[in-house]
């Protein structure tokens, strides 16, 4: 049976323009919200569950990219040209796999009714057994 923990107060990690939010279900089926960035290796070491992970840089070219990369290497154990990759914007949607991850680049648009102009948007992710 699944159980959603909804008492989190806080709506993610937010420092130098990057916000991080973390949804975590674990192994029994409980979620998660709002779980503690600390504790990210905990959630990885659960095979069973599962843990959403969402880097926001609200600030191109910030300090967050440094926390970024941290997190991305250090915690994750990412490939260097796969994090260099997801910090820089490629402009070329693509799937790199890493052998125990995939690494995807997606394009979305939207319109900004204001300028008539086509946005165009980048989204990266990572894939892993137990992650996104």
């Amino acid at each position: 049976m699944t159980t959603i923990q909804t008492d989190a107060t806080s709506h993610g990690k937010d420092s130098h323009g990057l916000r991080i939010r973390l949804v975590y279900r674990d192994g029994a089926g409980s979620i998660h919200f709002d779980w503690p960035a600390d504790q990210i290796s905990d959630a990885l070491a659960d095979e069973k569950g599962t843990l959403w992970v969402d880097l926001e840089d609200s600030q191109p070219d910030s300090a967050g990219h440094s926390e970024a990369e941290d997190l991305l290497s250090n915690v994750f154990h990412f490939h260097p040209l796969a994090i260099e990759d997801a910090i820089q914007d490629t402009h070329i949607p693509k799937v790199d796999d890493w052998g125990h991850y995939l690494y995807l680049v997606f394009h979305t648009l939207d319109f900004d009714p204001d300028t008539d102009q086509v946005r165009l948007h980048e989204l990266d992710l990572f894939l892993g057994a137990n992650y996104l």
